[in-house]
């Protein structure tokens, strides 16, 4: 917020409480501020009385509004403050996966025509232009003034993880963990029915981990928490891609059979 004294929002009427405050912006409460109750001693009067202009939000910092869930929305911009939308004049999934990056999110692609709803008060970029390589969405090339209404704002649909990537967690190392494959950008596991060092291999390759895999079964790094993706993997062993072996997307497993490699 932004400090305004001399009664800036006009002086008050009643008692005079505090006087000489410092904060050190760790405390929770303002009345956990350094302050001095002897108001006398500082020559106080309404005159003097303390203002604060208070921000909505960090400038650059955006947001997604009206989606269905936390990976999809209206883009919102901080500017000046307060939240703005953007206009969706040359808004493509360039544009929209630096959105995505700058949430945490793997990528994404561009919705226009306010497609999650028209939002209220400023339209603060326009003809962005991102290249793919910026780590906030206001490093990208805009223009501030524009020739749009709402129903142009630019909205994204982010996903976690690019389709056929996998990842190991839980592992005490890089190497080992709990198998998890990326399908329709979110992460799930792989059942172990059938799982083997075939199978393990195809996962270390993958991942640049060499060419050979022990296969663990029965959750032994863990249960995972999401879907399960893959069941009866049966790979030869030359597969670049595990989700290039032979597999099933239906299943009878729960997250107690999620499969695992040590890689070596």
């Amino acid at each position: 917020g932004t400090a305004l004294s001399s009664a800036y929002f006009g002086q008050g009427n009643g008692s005079i409480f505090l006087a000489n405050v410092s904060c050190n912006e760790a405390e929770m409460f303002f009345e956990n501020c350094t302050h001095d109750f002897d108001i006398l001693s500082y020559n106080c009067s309404h005159s003097k009385d303390a203002g604060v202009m208070c921000l909505s939000c960090i400038d650059g910092s955006i947001r997604l509004v009206g989606g269905t869930n936390s990976k999809e929305g209206r883009v919102e911009v901080c500017s000046g403050g307060m939240w703005g939308t953007v206009c969706d004049d040359y808004w493509d999934n360039t544009d929209a996966s630096v959105v995505c990056r700058q949430l945490g999110y793997h990528s994404g692609t561009a919705f226009g025509s306010a497609y999650f709803g028209q939002g209220t008060g400023s339209i603060v970029m326009d003809n962005v232009h991102c290249n793919g390589t910026e780590s906030l969405l206001k490093n990208c090339t805009h223009i501030t003034e524009h020739n749009c209404n709402h129903n142009e704002d630019a909205g994204v649909k982010c996903v976690l993880c690019a389709d056929e990537s996998i990842r190991l967690v839980n592992g005490s190392h890089d190497w080992e963990g709990r198998v998890e494959v990326c399908v329709s950008g979110s992460w799930g596991t792989v059942c172990d029915n059938n799982w083997d060092s075939n199978d393990a291999a195809a996962v270390c390759r993958q991942l640049g981990w060499g060419s050979s895999g022990s296969a663990l079964l029965n959750a032994y790094f863990g249960q995972g928490d999401g879907s399960i993706h893959l069941d009866n993997v049966h790979c030869f062993g030359t597969e670049q891609l595990l989700t290039n072996c032979r597999n099933s997307t239906t299943h009878n497993c729960g997250n107690s059979k999620d499969a695992g490699v040590a890689c070596h």
